[in-house]
């Protein structure tokens, strides 16, 4: 089947962003010399941190490799953007479940895993929406939207960077846990996001293939 293109991709994106998050997490036990209890707490607010990163990435790529790789392929245009969903939702779903049941089996005290699950996921979709804005802005611009890109890259891994040395406190990580209210919120904002990068997303994507 044409669309294990896509599915390929997205575990191999899943497990890189399994990758990134246990090196980060190795940086700050050796910095903050953590205990096992305190790894197992750490470990999934940095896995759903890094996916969020590896989700910009992985809505970038989309445009500037996938697509024109599936279009060569023959894809229709409905494949195609069936194919765009299962490579942004299954790192985002399989990060977050992965998130949560890891906070479950830690005891983590910082969040309730349904908490983890709700709030990495609202962020899992709002930087693939990110990645996805920052996609097109590279097909429509050029070099431009290439330089862009890359500073927002320098921006996300300086971000998890700076996490990693100083520690999630410094990001504020926990008052995201304090409520009820306030996961359900960004898992919203997050699917509210996804949904509107859809229409200019079909767009360009109509355009690429009468291009093609």
């Amino acid at each position: 089947m044409r669309l294990k293109l896509w599915t390929r991709d997205g575990l191999q994106y899943t497990g890189l962003t399994v990758g990134v998050a246990a090196f980060y997490t190795l940086m700050i036990t050796l910095q903050q010399s953590l205990s096992w209890e305190d790894i197992l707490a750490v470990f999934p607010l940095y896995l759903s941190l890094m996916g969020g990163l590896m989700a910009v990435v992985c809505a970038m790529t989309v445009h500037r490799v996938q697509l024109h790789v599936a279009i060569s392929l023959g894809l229709t245009r409905r494949e195609s953007r069936l194919g765009i969903h299962l490579l942004r939702l299954i790192p985002a779903v399989a990060v977050s479940v992965l998130a949560a049941v890891l906070a479950a089996v830690g005891r983590n005290p910082m969040a309730a895993p349904w908490q983890l699950l709700v709030i990495s996921l609202g962020l899992q979709l709002f930087c693939g929406a990110l990645g996805t804005v920052l996609g097109l802005v590279h097909v429509k611009w050029g070099k431009f939207g290439t330089i862009i890109t890359v500073l927002v890259a320098i921006f996300a891994g300086g971000l998890g960077g700076f996490g990693a040395v100083m520690g999630m406190e410094a990001l504020g990580v926990e008052n995201l846990f304090r409520g009820d209210v306030l996961p359900w919120l960004i898992l919203a904002f997050g699917v509210l996001c996804y949904g509107l990068v859809q229409l200019p997303e079909g767009r360009t994507l109509a355009h690429m293939q009468v291009r093609i």
